[in-house]
């Protein structure tokens, strides 16, 4: 009886050992999976004299994720070492899928897909990532120096190189006009530079490796005007001498490309010179850059806007400056989250005192047992049988002590012939430990789905009141993004604790 008695007791710390086991086992699987694209593997081809000639030769693709949706049919080309190729398309055309198969980052269904010849999935991955330079639309930048952001994954380089890399990205200017030069923190995301500045740093970045192949994957599309004039050049350097796949958006990106790929659903549809596509006057290409200048008029018209390159591929899609207004705000939320989302028990004491103050500030009160009873009514049932449980198992204590004595007492009659009555207090002992041990399981596993059902109701119900605030509501500096979040991260697991194993 003892022994089921502390048993019951261990539960509640059972349950923590075995959420930990649980915990552990997904973590585990990520950490000792293989991938199928091992970037770590060392076999694979090599080649030590690389030109750089790239062909797609019946290629189809569908995402994992969409395994019912064919993204690439049938897609071939051909790009000569050196030259520059443009890919134009309506949005979900296969471009973008087109960098990831060339980084190896999905494996492609079926068709071949070869460098100088030689099929990709024959080559070393690693190897084949560094002689690829990747420019994408939104570069990461760390919170570091501007040196290390350039240096990343190339830790040998020397200063004489860097600077080269920076003069070639247009860079090095402005880099030199910083507080501290290349020594500049730069903060979170690179909030303390601007969208072109960011984006030739991505550029020096990768030219740093000095990759055979270059990719540039829609590299100014959330860039105004004067921005995307200055990193444009900074690509134009950065393509001589290289081959160069342009993922195009604006009309001014691929005029001098070598030969411009028009894609549609996944297929080849068209191809030449931005004038020979021009002159093919019922072709997709010369359509939807008739289509891009009708609405570059009407923007003219409405506005009275100065005329800038739009989007080729979307005549319908928000110009320059609203992309980049999204970003500002896309940033200031993330900065907003960096800054408030640390729960109080990790910041210092000075922090903590502000954090209270600010709960104070926003009216937030202690709420009694009973109210957070009343908010769970949807777990009435569940809850009444716990209790009902967990009060039978209280009780066992009690009995036992009942057994135990009136157990002495049948000792103290003197009786000889009391084996019997000894053997029928053995059961009743065995029989209550049994049941109590029963009680303390299912009171711990009853009132654990309790908890998480609570925090999950608590965190809808929070998420589902917020969302049907006013605007008024989150201009208030105590309602940020980040504030927010972690009153549902954090407030609702809190309430778990009045609910769960514990109260059993």
């Amino acid at each position: 009886m003892s022994g089921a008695y502390h048993l019951g007791n261990a539960a509640p710390h059972l349950m923590v050992l075995l959420t930990a086991r649980v915990a552990a086992a997904t973590v585990y699987k990520t950490i000792t999976r293989i991938p199928k694209i091992d970037p770590y593997s060392t076999e694979g081809r090599k080649l030590y004299d690389l030109q750089g000639k790239i062909g797609f030769k019946n290629v189809s693709f569908r995402y994992p994720s969409r395994p019912e949706t064919k993204v690439l049919k049938d897609f071939s080309f051909e790009c000569n070492a050196g030259q520059t190729i443009a890919l134009v398309g309506q949005s979900g055309s296969g471009k973008s899928t087109i960098v990831g198969i060339l980084n190896r980052l999905y494996e492609f269904e079926s068709g071949h897909v070869t460098i100088d010849g030689v099929d990709i999935r024959e080559m070393n991955v690693k190897w084949l990532r560094t002689i690829i330079g990747t420019v994408q639309q939104e570069p990461i930048i760390f919170n570091d120096t501007v040196e290390n952001n350039i240096k990343q994954g190339c830790d040998s380089l020397t200063e004489k190189e860097m600077i080269e890399a920076c003069k070639m990205a247009s860079a090095h200017e402005f880099i030199q006009a910083l507080p501290e030069g290349y020594a500049t923190r730069i903060g979170e995301g690179g909030v303390q530079l601007s969208g072109g500045q960011k984006q030739r740093i991505a550029i020096a970045r990768t030219l740093v490796r000095n990759p055979k192949i270059l990719l540039l994957d829609e590299a100014t599309s959330a860039l105004d005007t004067h921005s995307e004039a200055m990193v444009q050049s900074a690509l134009n350097n950065a393509a001589k001498n290289r081959t160069t796949i342009v993922i195009a958006h604006r009309l001014s990106t691929i005029r001098d490309a070598d030969r411009i790929i028009v894609m549609h659903k996944g297929r080849f549809v068209e191809s030449g010179t931005h004038h020979e596509l021009l002159e093919r006057k019922g072709g997709v290409y010369a359509k939807l850059v008739t289509a891009q200048e009708l609405h570059n008029m009407n923007i003219d018209k409405k506005d009275g806007e100065e005329e800038v390159d739009g989007d080729l591929l979307s005549p319908d899609k928000p110009n320059a400056a609203l992309t980049i207004a999204s970003k500002t705000v896309r940033e200031s939320i993330r900065e907003s989250f960096m800054r408030d989302f640390l729960p109080s028990e990790h910041l210092g004491d000075a922090q903590t005192e502000a954090y209270d103050i600010e709960i104070e500030k926003i009216g937030a009160k202690k709420a009694s047992l009973g109210q957070i009873f009343v908010n769970a009514r949807e777990l009435w049932p569940i809850l009444f049988i716990a209790l009902g449980i967990c009060c039978f198992n209280a009780l066992s204590m009690p009995l036992n002590a009942f057994i135990y004595g009136q157990a002495f007492m049948m000792f103290e009659n003197g009786r000889k012939d009391n084996v019997g009555d000894a053997f029928m207090f053995f059961l009743f002992f065995v029989g209550l430990g049994v049941v109590s041990a029963i009680a303390a399981f299912f009171t711990t596993y009853l009132f654990g789905q309790i908890g998480e059902k609570l925090t999950m109701s608590m965190r809808v119900r929070a998420f589902r009141s917020i969302i049907y605030q006013d605007g008024s509501y989150f201009d208030n500096p105590a309602h940020t993004p980040g504030k927010l979040i972690t009153r549902l991260a954090t407030d609702a697991p809190n309430v778990k604790a009045s609910m769960d194993t514990r109260f059993a």
